[in-house]
């Protein structure tokens, strides 16, 4: 499963009911190694396949809540460690649980939070950071550059790396999360700040693991498990059943807009692409996974768009299933010429290349989007988009309310440079 053009393959979900009547399997047998890798492996494919919040419901009524009551009862049984019950009265610890250290859009916004909390002194006399990776080498292995700079801020960073690396995909889970467990309880941190969807997480959370511990929800916010005290976020949620602390939260603009190199090879890559198609051509693109793209709606609209403007290519930058994308741009008759799948890229190189950027809908991009338009270059945005009405849109001239006006709007960016 885990090989390109795998790992986040639609024809996963056609095994969920399946995956979920193992893991019942194993709740029934209490047997915690097997729960915690079907769950891990669960979420990795399912999550890379879906994005609505009805299907993350989906997810937490079959998966996240069992194994959570699960988890908890496998601690209480087994007499694990109790964390202290109250908070410090001198200087406090804080404590955020990781997937692994990594420079992915979760990761931005987790490191940027922790610098501007490192540089504020007021903050830094009352508290302390520690960082908790859960290294999952299942997925990626750990950027150790991002580690110096986390330990260069003064944050206590601990990763379980050496001691489960060499046993490859099939390690067991239960082992790393009893480790991280007794570690945080050993550190007497006050605050453990961590999300769902992830095996060991949710085994720390439900086991509790410190005296408080918040859900932080990076999008999906309906992780509904045992141990979770406060819920926050960095943008408004969707989940309004529970109280949500919301914080505003300026990512550091060098994850934004990349190196200078980085700028200067995207340069040379749209000279590269207007070589090849002609110097008058403009670069449509998106960034992200490919499902968001695997859209009736959006590629509909999409093939309006480029035959309106004979000039336009389209480049398709992510990972995913091909298969149904291609199907549709027969559809609707693009181009396929004229339509590029240039896989996993560089988005900053990528990003100075492509000129514009019609967002897909229903399903919207992410972090990438905003890099987007941090190197100054416009986003095209539809109503549709399922977070629009989530999200906050400064400049409402660039959301369109109709496919038509939709299809208006890119137009009018592909031929007005000013505008």
């Amino acid at each position: 499963w885990n090989i390109p053009n795998m790992f986040n393959n639609q024809i996963w979900l056609n095994v969920f009911d399946d995956l979920v009547n193992l893991l019942n399997e194993t709740i029934k047998r209490k047997l915690i190694e097997e729960q915690m890798y079907i769950h891990f492996f669960t979420y990795h494919i399912y999550g890379n396949n879906i994005q609505t919040i009805d299907e993350w419901r989906v997810f937490n009524e079959r998966v996240e809540k069992p194994a959570s009551r699960f988890y908890k009862e496998w601690g209480e049984e087994r007499k694990l460690t109790k964390a202290k019950s109250t908070i410090s009265n001198t200087k406090k610890k804080i404590a955020f649980l990781i997937d692994r250290a990594i420079i992915n859009s979760p990761m931005i916004v987790v490191y940027s939070l922790l610098k501007s909390l490192i540089d504020n002194k007021e903050f830094s006399k009352d508290y302390e950071i520690y960082v908790y990776s859960m290294n999952y080498i299942d997925k990626h292995l750990e950027d150790k550059e991002l580690i110096d700079d986390l330990t260069k801020l003064g944050i206590k960073f601990f990763t379980p790396n050496d001691l489960f690396i060499g046993q490859g995909y099939y390690y067991p889970h239960i082992e790393k999360a009893l480790l991280l467990r007794s570690v945080i309880i050993e550190d007497g941190i006050d605050y453990l700040i961590g999300g769902g969807g992830y095996d060991i997480s949710i085994f720390l959370f439900a086991t509790r693991s410190a005296p408080k511990q918040m859900f932080w929800s990076h999008g999906n916010c309906v992780s509904d498990l045992k141990g979770i005290d406060k819920r926050i976020s960095h943008f408004p949620q969707e989940c309004k059943e529970w109280e949500w602390k919301i914080f505003d939260l300026p990512i550091e603009r060098e994850f934004y807009t990349g190196t200078p190199e980085e700028k200067e090879q995207g340069k040379a890559l749209k000279e590269s692409l207007l070589k090849t198609y002609g110097k008058d051509t403009i670069i449509l693109g998106t960034i992200g996974r490919y499902v968001k793209l695997d859209s009736d709606e959006y590629l509909k609209v999409l093939a309006k768009i480029m035959k309106q403007n004979p000039n336009t290519i389209y480049l398709a930058c992510g990972a995913g299933d091909e298969y149904g994308i291609r199907e549709k741009i027969k559809k609707y008759e693009i181009d396929d010429k004229r339509f590029v799948f240039a896989g996993m890229v560089n988005p900053h190189i990528f990003g100075w290349a492509i000129d514009i950027w019609p967002d897909t809908f229903p399903l919207g991009q992410g972090l990438s989007k905003d890099e987007f338009i941090v190197k100054g270059k416009p986003v095209a945005f539809h109503i549709k988009r399922e977070d629009v009405k989530y999200g906050t849109f400064a400049n409402e001239k660039f959301v369109a309310s109709s496919d038509e006006e939709y299809i208006q709007l890119v137009n009018r960016l592909i031929a007005d440079e000013d505008f």
